[in-house]
């Protein structure tokens, strides 16, 4: 059922792109509170009403997912310009959809590294017990809500970083990345508070069993580590997407995954699960070094 679901998250995808690339983060936001607001709904009505238990569910998550899409085509609609017709926007300018495919395809690469690297650290959890594996999951669980915390200021700099390089202004450029760091490291630093101080209970929250949690506190201090040593790639995402570098940041993710992360893992292999993690944190601390020294460099070069 879920799979009907994938033409609107591709939708959203776009929408979502064009409204924080003309700096209106507010309409994300709004998608996003409608999009939950439905499931929550549909998801009562369909299960604890109708009793159509996971297909309920299921159902209940397509039908926000195309909700919040048809929201996004609405206020994009909104925002369009005067007299701008939608089918002249969509098929009018073929040449610059060339120039996308090509900044995509990169992305796409980096992407899929990124995917086979996280698979590669489930599968050698995988392999040293199944508690490990349902410990490193757990944990894995807040790599994605530093993720989704920190991308935020990410996508500002996308916007506003492709804006100072189109009117190519250094001092724009500079105010807007020194901003985002900012705010950046701020967010990570309360990450890393939340989890020193908190680590433990959101563990007992994400699992009942008494065998894993021991389990996942062992490596809690890996976690800790997680938001600094990530916030710098995820920012340097932002600045190199804004300014079409984007092959750059795959050759960069390229060079992580071949040429560090794999080494530190084979010769960390006797550490056993703290190897694999170590591992996962030089990946982090390889992307954020290889493309901060590509964005000095380029900022020297104007």
């Amino acid at each position: 059922i879920r799979i009907w679901s994938a033409p609107a998250v591709l939708c959203q995808y776009t929408l979502v792109g064009w409204l924080i690339g003309t700096q209106f983060p507010r309409g994300p936001m709004v998608m996003l509170i409608i999009a939950n607001g439905i499931n929550i709904a549909l998801d009562v009505f369909f299960v604890t009403v109708l009793g159509w238990n996971s297909r309920g569910v299921a159902m209940a998550t397509v039908m926000a997912e195309y909700g919040a899409a048809l929201i996004g085509f609405a206020i994009v609609l909104r925002r369009m310009p005067e007299g701008q017709r939608l089918t002249r926007a969509l098929f009018g300018q073929l040449a610059d959809y060339l120039t996308i495919l090509r900044v995509n395809r990169y992305i796409m690469v980096r992407t899929i590294a990124l995917l086979l690297v996280l698979a590669f650290f489930t599968a050698q959890g995988a392999r040293q017990g199944d508690v490990i594996l349902a410990a490193n999951a757990v944990l894995i669980t807040f790599l994605l809500v530093i993720s989704n915390a920190l991308d935020g200021f990410a996508n500002a700099a996308e916007a506003l970083v492709g804006e100072a390089i189109g009117q190519n202004s250094r001092r724009r450029f500079r105010m807007v990345f020194l901003s985002a760091l900012r705010w950046s490291i701020w967010g990570a630093l309360l990450l890393t508070v939340a989890f020193v101080l908190g680590g433990r209970w959101l563990i007992s929250l994400l699992t009942g069993l008494e065998e894993v949690r021991t389990t996942a506190w062992q490596y809690l201090p890996w976690l800790w580590l997680l938001p600094f040593a990530s916030v710098w790639g995820f920012l340097l995402d932002g600045v190199f997407i804004g300014a079409t570098r984007t092959r750059e940041m795959q050759n960069t993710m390229l060079f992580s995954a071949l040429a560090v992360f794999l080494p530190v893992w084979w010769l960390t292999t006797g550490w056993g699960n703290h190897g694999l993690w170590f591992s996962l944190i030089t990946l982090m601390l390889a992307r954020a070094g290889s493309m901060g020294w590509l964005c000095w460099r380029y900022t020297r070069e104007g």
